[in-house]
C-alpha cells in the first residue's frame, strides 16, 4: 500500500526501498516476522536497514506509520487511482497532474480526469482478459 501514496514523495529512491521491505515482509509469514520483530532483528532482513525497520516496527506495534499518513494527507485527490493504471508510476502521475495544472486545469477538473481515465483503463483491462488479450 505504502508505494501508491508515493506520489507526493520527493524521493522516489525511498519509496523503492519501501516497496522492497513491504515485498519482503510479505513473502515471510506473519509468525517469522513477528518473532523477527520481536527480536529487534528486522535489520537482519536483507533490504531493511535502520530507518525503514523503526517505520515497519512502527506500523506492527501501532497498527499506523506516521510517514504513511503524511504522504497520504499530502497526496492530491485521484492521484491513487491513476496509479492503478498499468504503466503509470508515481513520476509518471506526479508529472500528468503537474502539466494539467500549469495548463490552467482547476484541480477538481483533474481529479476528475484521473478517475474517469482509470476508469476506462480499467474496463479495458478487463474486456482484454476476457478476450483473453
Amino acid at each position: 500500500m505504502l508505494p501508491r501514496t508515493a506520489v507526493a514523495a520527493s524521493s522516489s529512491s525511498a519509496i523503492t526501498c519501501f516497496a522492497r521491505a513491504i515485498e519482503t515482509c510479505h513473502k515471510i509469514r506473519v509468525p517469522l516476522i513477528a518473532a523477527v520483530i520481536g527480536e529487534g532483528r528486522l535489520t537482519a532482513v536483507r533490504g531493511i536497514g535502520e530507518h525503514i525497520a523503526r517505520r515497519l516496527v512502527e506500523q506492527w506495534t501501532t497498527g499506523r506509520m506516521k510517514f504513511y499518513e503524511e504522504l497520504a494527507d499530502a497526496t492530491p485527490p485521484g492521484y491513487l487511482e491513476m496509479l492503478r493504471v498499468p504503466g503509470l508510476g508515481a513520476k509518471k502521475v506526479r508529472a500528468l497532474g503537474e502539466r494539467l495544472l500549469a495548463l490552467g486545469m482547476p484541480s477538481r477538473d483533474v481529479v476528475r480526469v484521473f478517475r474517469n481515465f482509470n476508469a476506462q483503463a480499467g474496463a479495458f483491462r478487463e474486456e482484454s482478459e476476457r478476450h483473453g488479450g
